[in-house]
């Protein structure tokens, strides 16, 4: 492995001063130092923060909606099963995931 790629890897698990003390590869140097520009520039830091704000509100509201979904699909799925006359099959669904999902595609609540 050459290395320049050591050196880098090594980097990325270890990216301290003291790291880059040890290592003679120029391109890992210039990249720490450009690292270390980048985190005394407050405003590159409040925009990185607000991004990972934005990303963290993203992910809830994408949890939120996928929550929300599955239950709608649920009760769908309940509501087929009881119209049917399947009402003993119901509990099973909670212990036998593929049952569950047998009856998803049965009910074409969720595609093959």
């Amino acid at each position: 492995m050459p290395a320049l790629l050591v050196d880098f890897l090594g980097y990325v698990e270890n990216s301290t001063d003291a790291y880059v003390q040890h290592i003679s590869d120029g391109p890992v140097r210039k990249i720490h130092e450009k690292i270390g520009i980048l985190k005394k520039n407050r405003e590159w830091e409040r925009r990185y923060m607000r991004f990972e704000e934005l990303l963290q509100q993203s992910e809830q509201q994408g949890i939120r909606q996928g929550r929300e979904e599955g239950s709608r699909q649920m009760l769908a799925l309940v509501e087929a099963m009881l119209a049917a006359g399947e009402v003993s099959e119901i509990p099973r669904l909670k212990t036998e995931p593929v049952f569950l999902q047998q009856m998803l595609e049965k009910y074409y609540l969720q595609e093959r």
